[in-house]
């Protein structure tokens, strides 16, 4: 019986066939929808690719990661997603990843203002 050699001279049995040592998934969707990644994108652009986290009450960062490096920044809705399932840019800001987790540990953060939520009312 002769052993095939498989990739980089490892030695397979004969009636095993060569698996991808890497399987790729299947793609999962985002949680906020298809097109989150072009609403993300618009956001960054609009923000000048710019961490804007003061805005919310953390000191200043103004982090700047201009293209290829913008997937070191993330948009933030400033109004709960879960809560008002609203992508509109005006409650969606540009953050570095440092800034966001800080957001979401609440270190730092501005409580929603009364106006905000308003307007977030009339978005639905």
């Amino acid at each position: 019986m002769r052993i095939r050699k498989g990739r980089r001279g490892f030695a397979a049995s004969p009636s095993s066939s060569f698996k991808k040592p890497f399987a790729s998934k299947p793609l999962q969707k985002h949680p906020y929808g298809e097109d989150w990644s072009s609403i993300s994108a618009s956001i960054k652009k609009r923000d000048n690719y710019t961490c804007r986290a003061e805005e919310l009450g953390l000191p200043r960062c103004g982090k700047q990661y201009r293209p290829p490096f913008q997937h070191l920044l993330e948009a933030h809705h400033i109004l709960s997603y879960e809560k008002y399932r609203s992508h509109n840019p005006k409650y969606l800001i540009t953050v570095c990843r440092d800034c966001h987790h800080r957001i979401h540990d609440r270190q730092f953060s501005k409580p929603i203002t009364d106006k905000q939520k308003r307007a977030a009312r009339t978005i639905r």
